[in-house]
């Protein structure tokens, strides 16, 4: 019975976490390159978890999936308010934490690998310019700044659930990620750096955990509903890649 108990007290927080990682990547990949890639007149040649490819070569493409991170960054800013509700809050504490650390080590795998978003709009506009430690510098910046703010909107009793809801949302990329048959190992690989890794800040950030308000974990099963509902839409669509 203790551990029935145990597990559902964990299960709002895991489905929040869900659902955060599932906003994210439609966020980055789907609205963000997708729409761009079709608002630019250009078709989807490739989109699954990770991955997007358009007919088209434009900066402004590679540049809207961050403007897409962008825009959860500030939606889960809102969100994490103190006096927002508990459930809302953690969403909103999650959507933060993941798309700021997927902005910022982007920055920074951008400039040690050169590749991925940020290369091409680089080299397009800043051409000649040593952009890739500038990146990195930039995307460690960003990443102290994304741990200080996670400690400082998180209250210390939010702790332990966000640390869930970040080992749910990176379970749930890697799990819709290996439903792409053509490069499974690439796609996994890639899910877990982006996610798992990326992300790994939050939990050592929230060892520092000093938000305001009070705190009472969700309890709600709304929240579990929704996480399976759109963790099963992500993944049957996007997992194993279009166009099929």
């Amino acid at each position: 019975m203790a551990a029935t108990r145990d597990v559902a007290a964990y299960l709002p927080a895991a489905a929040i976490g869900t659902i955060a990682v599932c906003l994210s990547i439609v966020g980055h990949e789907t609205i963000g390159h997708g729409g761009a890639c079709l608002a630019a007149g250009g078709h989807v040649t490739l989109l699954n978890i990770v991955d997007f490819r358009c007919s088209l070569a434009r900066p402004g493409i590679d540049l809207a999936g961050t403007v897409g991170n962008l825009v959860l960054v500030l939606a889960g800013l809102i969100l994490a308010w103190p006096r927002s509700a508990s459930g809302a809050r953690l969403l909103g504490l999650a959507l933060f934490a993941f798309n700021a650390f997927w902005i910022a080590g982007y920055l920074i795998y951008a400039g040690v690998l050169n590749v991925g978003d940020w290369v091409y709009p680089a080299e397009t506009f800043v051409p000649g310019l040593p952009w890739r430690p500038i990146a990195v510098v930039i995307g460690v910046g960003l990443y102290a700044l994304t741990m200080n703010r996670i400690a400082v909107l998180t209250p210390p009793a939010a702790a332990r659930p966000l640390r869930t809801a970040y080992v749910a949302g990176a379970m749930a990329t890697v799990l819709a990620a290996a439903l792409y048959a053509p490069a499974r190992g690439h796609v996994i690989q890639a899910a877990a750096i982006e996610i798992g890794l990326a992300s790994l800040g939050l939990w050592f950030a929230v060892r520092r955990a000093r938000g305001a308000g009070d705190w009472t974990s969700p309890t709600s099963r709304v929240w579990t509903v929704v996480a399976l509902i759109l963790f099963i839409a992500v993944a049957a669509i996007q997992g194993p890649g279009l166009p099929r």
